[in-house]
């Protein structure tokens, strides 16, 4: 990717590690000071066995589905892959399994959906493979168009609550929050509430859908921007552009 000047921009990032610190090192090298705050923790589940019949198809929602559910692809070798989105596809090809369909950008299951090759699905057995709280959206939409759709969590995310009180938010002048999930901006949300940070709430939040953006405005976040997608490389991109 192309070297941006971040000015010495001061980027709160909120995502979980590991990707919390792959962001904040190239923000770093990009010429940002980023704050590394996780409000989310990703963890591994025992995933439950089910009597799930031979899937047709096999879709894993993110990185993380890839990381802890890679075994379901030993397990159901006939069935052909499906990627949320570029990180996701790259993952699966690191352990040898081949993407038949990846979502277009910005690699959601709303634009995953629009592909025409998941239109007419009627009686094809397909597996999401996911982790625990995430949206419906993907699941009820396949069901309507009369697929067998059955899920399988093999990660749950952990909701975190660190004291904000250790970054003086009053004195440093931040430029900007990055935003990559519906949980990330709740629990954000609360806790600017709880530390009466509100300032925050007036300074430029990145977000990655329209979706999220309107979430972010209800909750009283006044500048928002919508990066092309929810990989590093695209927050960069916005970043620098504002």
């Amino acid at each position: 990717m192309p070297i941006y000047n971040l000015k010495q921009k001061k980027i709160i990032v909120t995502r979980p590690q590991p990707q919390a610190q792959k962001l904040s090192d190239l923000i770093r090298a990009n010429n940002g000071i980023p704050f590394c705050i996780p409000l989310i923790e990703i963890k591994p589940v025992e995933i439950k066995t089910k009597q799930i019949p031979s899937p047709d198809w096999l879709i894993f929602i993110s990185q993380n589905a890839v990381k802890y559910g890679i075994k379901l692809c030993l397990q159901y070798p006939q069935a052909k892959i499906i990627s949320i989105g570029n990180k996701t596809t790259q993952g699966l090809k690191a352990q040898g399994i081949k993407t038949n369909i990846q979502a277009p950008p910005p690699y959601t299951s709303e634009t995953l959906l629009s592909l025409p090759s998941l239109q007419y699905i009627e009686n094809n057995k397909i597996l999401i493979i996911k982790g625990g709280k995430g949206r419906n959206v993907l699941f009820n939409t396949l069901l309507e168009r009369k697929a067998e759709v059955q899920t399988i969590d093999v990660y749950q995310r952990l909701l975190l609550s660190p004291p904000l009180d250790f970054i003086p938010f009053e004195h440093i002048p931040f430029f900007a929050s990055i935003i990559t999930s519906e949980q990330i901006l709740i629990q954000l949300n609360k806790l600017l509430m709880q530390s009466h940070l509100f300032k925050i709430k007036q300074q430029p939040l990145i977000v990655i859908s329209l979706r999220l953006k309107e979430k972010a405005k209800k909750l009283g976040f006044k500048t928002i921007f919508i990066a092309k997608s929810a990989n590093n490389e695209h927050l960069i991109q916005i970043l620098a552009s504002i």
